[in-house]
C-alpha cells in the first residue's frame, strides 16, 4: 500500500463546499420522486399516503430561492429540501464514502442494504429527522415516521449507487 493510499483511508472524509448544491440536489430528488410515487399509487388518497405526502411536502422549501443551486437549476419543478434533510443527506453521503473506501470492490456490488443499515443507526441521522418530526402542525403515526425516514435513505443511497460508475469513469 502507498502512503498516499493510506492517508486516503485514514482521511476524515468530509462534504467540500462546492459539493452542498449537488448533495441537495439530490435529496431534493429523493423526496420529490418519493411524493410522485405516493401521489401516483392507486391508495393516494388513503390515510397512510396522505400522512406521507403531507410529511415529503413539509421537508420541502416551499420557494426555491432559499437554496441558490437548485434555484439556477430549477424551471419550477425542482424541490428544494429544509436543512434537516440536507443534513441527513450529508451524513449519508458520508457514511457511502467511507463505505466505498473501506471496499474493495468498489464498482461490482454495493451493499446498499448494509450502508442504510448503518445510516439508520447513526444519532445525527435520528436526531435530525426528530426534529422535523417534532416541527410538524399534525401527529405523524410512528409507522409513517420509521418508513419515511427509511425510504429516504434507502433511494438516496440507491441514486447514489448508480451515478458512483459514472464519477469513477469521469476522474
Amino acid at each position: 500500500m502507498t502512503c498516499e493510499i493510506y492517508f486516503q483511508v485514514n482521511e476524515e472524509i468530509k462534504i467540500n463546499p462546492e459539493e452542498v448544491g449537488p448533495l441537495s440536489y439530490i435529496a431534493g430528488y429523493v423526496l420529490q420522486s418519493l411524493y410522485k410515487k405516493s401521489k401516483n399509487s392507486p391508495h393516494w388518497n388513503s390515510p397512510r399516503s396522505l400522512e406521507l405526502q403531507g410529511l415529503l411536502k413539509s421537508v420541502k422549501l416551499e420557494d426555491t430561492e432559499q437554496d441558490e443551486y437548485i434555484h439556477s437549476l430549477s424551471r419550477g419543478g425542482l424541490w428544494a429540501p429544509t436543512e434537516n434533510i440536507k443534513g441527513i443527506a450529508e451524513s449519508a453521503e458520508i457514511s457511502f464514502r467511507r463505505h466505498l473506501l473501506n471496499s474493495k470492490a468498489v464498482t461490482s456490488s454495493i451493499p446498499v442494504d448494509k450502508i442504510v443499515d448503518e445510516i439508520l443507526m447513526q444519532p445525527v441521522v435520528l436526531s435530525l429527522w426528530e426534529n422535523i418530526i417534532v416541527s410538524l402542525d399534525f401527529d405523524v403515526s410512528s409507522e409513517c415516521n420509521k418508513l419515511a425516514l427509511e425510504n429516504f435513505v434507502k433511494l438516496y443511497v440507491r441514486v447514489r449507487s448508480f451515478s458512483h460508475p459514472k464519477d469513477i469513469v469521469s476522474q
